[in-house]
């Protein structure tokens, strides 16, 4: 069986962790986690509609009092 290799050191000395039902290498020789690339992704808005509904610069309009 060919071990895969860090892509970072490319050491062969990885450590297989289920992360969100995802297979990720983290190499313990230098400290790569594959882990942070599938983190970066999770929780944004990812369909156009739920996009336009949140803007930082909104002022308030069309609140009633």
């Amino acid at each position: 069986m060919n071990m895969p290799n860090c892509p970072k050191c490319g050491s062969n000395d990885l450590v297989f962790i289920d992360y969100a039902g995802i297979k990720c290498a983290v190499c313990k020789k230098c400290g790569y986690d594959e882990r942070d690339e599938y983190a970066l992704g999770m929780g944004e808005k990812t369909n156009q509609k739920a996009k336009g509904e949140y803007s930082p610069y909104k002022s308030g309009r069309g609140l009633k009092k």
